[in-house]
């Protein structure tokens, strides 16, 4: 392990998060924070494309921790809510968590990030 696949501080952790939402909402991903889903992968190449960790690196277990941490001050903070108003691949509209979406008040919160 190399020496940037150390913690990562809470502004890294902060903003390794907001790209990554905004990343989901430009593409019209949806946010999944499930086990297999892929937004932890995204979460690790947001960090080496930021240059927090080397390049093919992924994030140890206590980053991902701050990161989710940090996923649930969004939703306490009403920039995240549960549930997803996108439609899934499968047609199935992910309603409830560990699907997540942008609140009007995330979406405008964005524009500024």
């Amino acid at each position: 392990m190399s020496e940037k696949s150390s913690k990562l501080t809470n502004e890294q952790v902060k903003e390794v998060v907001k790209q990554c939402i905004t990343l989901f909402e430009k593409e019209n991903e949806i946010i999944s924070i499930s086990e297999h889903s892929t937004f932890y992968g995204y979460l690790s190449r947001k960090a080496w494309e930021l240059e927090y960790i080397e390049k093919g690196d992924t994030l140890i277990h206590s980053n991902i921790i701050k990161c989710v941490e940090q996923i649930w001050k969004y939703v306490l903070e009403g920039i995240l809510a549960p549930g997803s108003v996108k439609r899934g691949k499968d047609r199935f509209n992910y309603l409830f968590f560990p699907y997540l979406h942008l609140t009007e008040k995330g979406k405008k919160i964005i524009e500024g990030w």
